[in-house]
């Protein structure tokens, strides 16, 4: 998008567009900072945090981020998923902590499955890791297809199903 097209579509002068920012670029840093310090704090106040069992704390953490992008102002997509497919050549900068953004997201889910694998026994063959990437894939493409189809309940459908997928590995030590 042009700046001539983002000053027009916001209403906004370009004049008082430099005043806030340099350039595109600038913004589209600040735009993935504040997003990603809004996703950290709702995390952080989430009633998921005060749940000690780690399967029960999982599975509330998916039914907050399922309650979040059904939301209609947020369901239109995930901003890091927009930033790493759209900014690998023409933003290196934005594109890097986008990438690192996506990183700490995966390590942070890794580490909620390998908790729930201390208090439970996981089947054989059991790898957190692609549990995580797992969930954050299909989060995604749920996002897409409800997107493309204009039906919301599909982010339902496909994170319940990871839900019980998840809750399957498990079994009581």
């Amino acid at each position: 998008m042009t700046l001539d097209a983002l000053c027009e579509s916001t209403e906004v002068t370009k004049g008082s567009f430099f005043h806030h920012f340099k350039n595109k670029d600038e913004l589209g840093e600040a735009v993935l900072k504040q997003f990603w310090d809004e996703v950290q704090s709702r995390q952080e106040k989430s009633s998921y945090q005060s749940i000690s069992d780690p399967l029960e704390k999982m599975l509330s953490y998916i039914e907050s981020t399922i309650d979040f992008y059904t939301d209609p102002i947020l369901r239109s997509g995930c901003l890091l998923a927009i930033y790493v497919l759209e900014l690998k050549d023409t933003n290196p900068v934005i594109y890097k902590q986008t990438v690192e953004n996506i990183r700490l997201w995966r390590n942070t889910i890794n580490s909620m499955i390998e908790d729930i694998a201390k208090d439970y026994k996981p089947v054989n063959g059991f790898d957190s890791l692609a549990w995580a990437e797992f969930y954050i894939s299909t989060l995604q493409g749920a996002l897409i297809i409800a997107q493309s189809q204009n039906d919301v309940s599909v982010i339902r459908r496909t994170l319940t199903l990871y839900k019980i997928q998840l809750s399957s590995l498990f079994v009581a030590k």
